[in-house]
């Protein structure tokens, strides 16, 4: 069998044309069918070789199988690693990320309260340098107002010796039983005047209970005397502080049970005297003043001497000045030679004699 099979082929490679010198010098070109034929190999060597190759093939299949298995179980093995290690690096990153924001919130806490301290201190020290600053210029620019204050101290302390000095005459002098004894209670106002001193005095010797109140920012004169049980002083009166004089009066009057009041003022305020006569009545307390008209008509000197010649009293000679023309006429007539007083009386003048 194989003899037969080396015979047909050789007999096979035989029958084939014999080569030329030509293709025997010149080596063939690529796309000739020489050039592309496969290699002189006999058909048995061909069987053998592939025969070789498939039980080869065979004979690694299973080792390719575990191989492939093994590489596929390690790859997972890989791959799960790789992840818990990037979950954990994730982790760790965040947790770093915690403490960083931690930390900066701590940190600007702290800055925070240290920038409230330095605040606070700053602020403190401001407001002393305020303060001493205003102390330091109330002292160089208003003399004024220290020299009032040691006024005011030393009329304190002169007080001090003189109210002792009452209260120790009064117990001395005044019985027990008289200053205990229920008294009528008589207001008088005007006490820096020595009118309302005298009349103190008389009503203290009639039996009765002295009440004294004066404008604010007057002498008290009679707040050291004797006769005085107690000194009140209310507000100045003005058109626009009527109501709070009145309650002034009003207060005084209900605190001390007042029977009678008794005005001793300027003219400034006896008209506002007259305007609290009703409020003071209502109250049961008699009001020696006349009513607002009356005291209108006596406050303005023409019309108490046109009312005094109305009643027949004996008025001094005056003449009513309205321009300059009239006064001058009175220096030519030669009317001031005995000598004669000019006063002002509501924008008019008139002479005296």
């Amino acid at each position: 069998m194989p003899a037969c099979s080396s015979e047909n082929s050789s007999t096979l490679w035989s029958s084939s044309p014999p080569m030329s010198r030509s293709s025997s010098v010149s080596p063939p070109l690529p796309g000739t069918p020489l050039s592309t034929s496969p290699p002189r190999m006999s058909p048995v060597s061909m069987l053998k070789r592939t025969s070789s190759n498939v039980v080869m093939s065979t004979s690694h299949a299973p080792n390719n199988l575990s191989r492939a298995s093994s590489l596929s179980s390690m790859s997972t093995v890989i791959l799960s690693q790789r992840r818990q290690q990037q979950r954990q690096q994730q982790q760790h990153h965040h947790q770093q990320g915690i403490l960083a924001a931690d930390s900066r919130n701590v940190e600007r806490s702290n800055d925070s309260i240290f920038s409230r301290i330095l605040s606070w201190y700053f602020g403190l020290l401001l407001s002393l340098f305020r303060s001493v600053f205003n102390v330091i210029g109330y002292a160089i620019w208003a003399p004024a107002f220290w020299a009032s204050a040691w006024i005011c101290l030393f009329w304190v302390f002169l007080q001090l010796p003189l109210t002792a000095l009452k209260w120790f005459i009064t117990v001395l002098h005044t019985p027990a039983y008289e200053r205990s004894r229920n008294k009528r209670c008589v207001l008088i106002s005007g006490g820096s005047t020595v009118q309302a001193v005298h009349l103190a005095r008389n009503f203290y010797k009639a039996g009765a209970r002295v009440i004294v109140c004066d404008l604010e920012g007057l002498f008290g004169l009679a707040k050291f005397s004797t006769a005085c049980s107690k000194y009140y002083t209310i507000p100045r009166p003005g058109p626009r502080n009527v109501t709070e004089y009145i309650k002034a009066l009003r207060d005084i009057v209900q605190r001390e049970r007042v029977a009678y009041y008794i005005p001793v003022s300027a003219a400034s305020t006896a008209y506002y005297d007259a305007l609290a006569k009703p409020h003071l009545e209502i109250m049961g307390c008699e009001c020696f003043v006349p009513d607002a008209s009356e005291v209108t008509a006596l406050d303005d000197p023409l019309e108490l001497l046109r009312r005094c010649r109305m009643l027949g009293l004996t008025i001094p000679q005056h003449f009513l000045l309205r321009s300059m023309q009239d006064l001058s006429a009175l220096y030519e007539r030669n009317t001031f030679r005995n000598g004669r007083d000019i006063k002002h009386c509501n924008t008019r003048y008139k002479t005296d004699v």
